[in-house]
C-alpha cells in the first residue's frame, strides 16, 4: 500500500499535476522559518508548513514560482522541511502548500504566503582602517575615515562605517558607500562628528544573500567638549630636582569623580580615575632621570563619556639637573662640620671615662691605708688569756750562727704585767 502511495505521488510529480485535480481547493496554509528567516553560511534552514487538518496530508516546499523542490508526507497539522548545509543560492522566497490523496484524484490547497530566506556569512578577510586626523579631534577640525578592502574578488563592494558609543559600546552603523577597493568618509563639520571606537567593513549583497568581511580594528577619536573648562598643572617639588629624587606631577580638575590622562610631548603616559570625593590626580615619579624630562600635559574626562575630554592643561616643564657647586660646597661643609663634631663628642666621653675610672680605683684600696691604727686600750682581765711559763726550761744559751741567713721578722710584744707564774 505505502508502495503504491510513492510511486503514484512519483507520477504526479513527473506529471507537473500540482493543480486543483477535482472539486473545491483547499485553505492554503501557513509558512515560517524556525527560528527566523536569516540563516548563515552552513547552517541548516528549517521551514514549517501548517494547516487545519489533522488527516494525512502530502506537503510540498516550493521555491520562487517553480517546482516543489522538496516535499513531506505527515499525520499531524504540519510538516517540517529541513535544507542542510545553507548555500548562497538557497536564499530567495518559499511556499507551501498540501494534498490529499483519494484512489487516483488528488485534491492540493492552495499555495501559502511567501516567506523569504536571507543568507549571511563572514567570508571575507577583515578590511583595514585609516584615520586622517589626530586621535583628539578639535572643535574646528575635520574627519577623514578610509576602508579598504584586502581582495579583489569583486569589481565593487559596499562599505560600511560603524561607532562604538558610551560606556557599553553600543555598536551603530553610521553610514555606507559603494567602492572598488577603498572607500573614504569624509565630515566636513567637526560639530557634528562624534566621538568613540570606529570599526568599517566591507560587504557583497544580493536580494537573499549578504556576504562579508570581518570588522576592521578600532580605531577611537576622542571629541573636546568647550564646556569642560581646561585643568591645571604642577611639578612637586617645583625646584631643585636632581636624579635619583622622588617627585609628583599633580593635575586638577573643576568637579570630583574625573578620569584624568598624562601626556609627555603629546604622548600618552598613563591614566587614572580619582575618587569619587576628588578632584586632583597625583602622578609618582621615582627615582627621575635625565631622560624624564620635558613638557607634561594633562586632560579630563567624565566617567559616563569617555570620549569627550576637556582642553588640555598649560605645558608644566620637568627639568632634572645635578646640584650646583656652591650647594655641593655647602653640603660638603655641613658634612665636615658634622664630623668635627661627632669627634669632639667622643674625646669628651673619653675623657669623663678616664676620670670616672681613676676614681674607682681609689676606693677599692684596702682601708688600713686610709684608716689610722686603732689607739691602744686596756683589756678587760675576763679577756685575758694566760700562759704558764716554766722557769726552769728557760737557759741561757749562746746561739750558734745560723747556717743561713735568716729572714727579716716581726716581733710582738708581751706586757709582762700579766703574766703570772705556773706551778
Amino acid at each position: 500500500m505505502r508502495l503504491s502511495f510513492n510511486i503514484l505521488f512519483i507520477g504526479f510529480l513527473l506529471a507537473g499535476q500540482w493543480q486543483i485535480s477535482g472539486g473545491q481547493a483547499y485553505p492554503k496554509p501557513s509558512i515560517s522559518a524556525v527560528p527566523t528567516n536569516v540563516f548563515s553560511l552552513g547552517e541548516n534552514i528549517i521551514l514549517q508548513c501548517a494547516s487545519n487538518y489533522q488527516e494525512i496530508a502530502i506537503y510540498y516546499l516550493h521555491k520562487e514560482s517553480g517546482s516543489p523542490s522538496h516535499y513531506s508526507v505527515s499525520k499531524r497539522r504540519a510538516a517540517v522541511f529541513q535544507i542542510a548545509n545553507a548555500r548562497i543560492s538557497d536564499g530567495g522566497t518559499y511556499t507551501c502548500s498540501y494534498c490529499f490523496q483519494s484512489g487516483y484524484d488528488q485534491r492540493c490547497s492552495y499555495r501559502s504566503d511567501p516567506v523569504q530566506v536571507y543568507i549571511k556569512g563572514q567570508l571575507y578577510p577583515k578590511p583595514s582602517i585609516a584615520v586622517n586626523s589626530a586621535e583628539m579631534l578639535a572643535e574646528e577640525g575635520n574627519v577623514k575615515i578610509s576602508c579598504k578592502a584586502e581582495n579583489n574578488l569583486l569589481p565593487q563592494w559596499l562599505f560600511f562605517l560603524y561607532i562604538q558609543m558610551g560606556a557599553n559600546r553600543q555598536q551603530k552603523k553610521l553610514t555606507e558607500k559603494i567602492a572598488t577597493k577603498e572607500a573614504v568618509f569624509a565630515f566636513n563639520n567637526a560639530q557634528e562628528f562624534q566621538g568613540g571606537l570606529y570599526q568599517c567593513r566591507y560587504c557583497f549583497i544580493t536580494a537573499f544573500a549578504e556576504l562579508c568581511s570581518g570588522f576592521s580594528d578600532s580605531r577611537r577619536i576622542n571629541r573636546i567638549n568647550p564646556s569642560l573648562s581646561k585643568p591645571s598643572i604642577k611639578v612637586l617639588p617645583n625646584k631643585h630636582i636632581s636624579p635619583g629624587q622622588n617627585i609628583t606631577i599633580e593635575c586638577q580638575g573643576p568637579e570630583k569623580g574625573l578620569n584624568f590622562s598624562l601626556y609627555k610631548s603629546g604622548e600618552l603616559i598613563t591614566s587614572q580615575v580619582v575618587e569619587s570625593e576628588g578632584n586632583r590626580a597625583e602622578f609618582p615619579f621615582l627615582n627621575v632621570e635625565s631622560e624624564d624630562e620635558g613638557n607634561y600635559t594633562c586632560q579630563y574626562h567624565r566617567w559616563g563619556n569617555p570620549f569627550a575630554w576637556s582642553e588640555t592643561s598649560n605645558a608644566t616643564e620637568l627639568v632634572v639637573r645635578d646640584m650646583p657647586e656652591e650647594s655641593q660646597t655647602i653640603i660638603w661643609a655641613s658634612i665636615a662640620a658634622g664630623l668635627l663634631l661627632f669627634l669632639l663628642l667622643l674625646l669628651f666621653i673619653f675623657v669623663l671615662y678616664r676620670k670616672r675610672r681613676k676614681g674607682s680605683m681609689a676606693n677599692e684600696m684596702p682601708q688600713t691605708m686610709n684608716t689610722a691604727p686603732e689607739p691602744y686600750r686596756e683589756a678587760d682581765p675576763a679577756e685575758v688569756s694566760y700562759a704558764v711559763l716554766k722557769h726552769n726550761s728557760l737557759r741561757t744559751k749562746r746561739a750558734a750562727a745560723p747556717a743561713i741567713i735568716p729572714q727579716p721578722c716581726v716581733y710582738a710584744t708581751l706586757a709582762h704585767d700579766n703574766v703570772r707564774e705556773g706551778r
